[in-house]
């Protein structure tokens, strides 16, 4: 796959371009607030706590994740663990704030 050196340097409008409609696409347009939305997160077992980083989330919307709603699966070889945690949404602003501290966490290593 070659390197896109334009990558870094589109714009807002450019990065919410959707390639299958055609269009701009806004969070809103794709999903209606508020939901409960499921985020799937995959770390090192020995590396990632989970607790630490829902109480990030928590502190982000200003509420409590009920541990009920966050299921835990280890990989085969037990070296990684995902979990789907359920989180209700008023915004499109908390998703968006959830994947960017997602996205800084070192110790995830894949978010969806």
């Amino acid at each position: 796959m070659a390197n896109n050196p334009d990558n870094g340097n589109k714009t807002k409008a450019e990065k919410n371009f959707c390639m299958m409609t055609g269009k701009k696409q806004s969070m809103e347009d794709l999903v209606s607030f508020p939901v409960d939305y499921n985020f799937k997160i995959m770390g090192k077992t020995t590396e990632l706590n989970i607790e630490s980083l829902l109480a990030r989330v928590e502190a982000l919307i200003e509420r409590e994740i009920s541990r009920e709603l966050v299921r835990a699966r280890p990989s085969k070889g037990g070296k990684y663990t995902s979990y789907s945690v359920r989180v209700f949404l008023r915004d499109a602003e908390e998703m968006t704030a959830i994947y960017a501290m997602l996205k800084a966490e070192n110790t995830v290593v894949y978010y969806l």
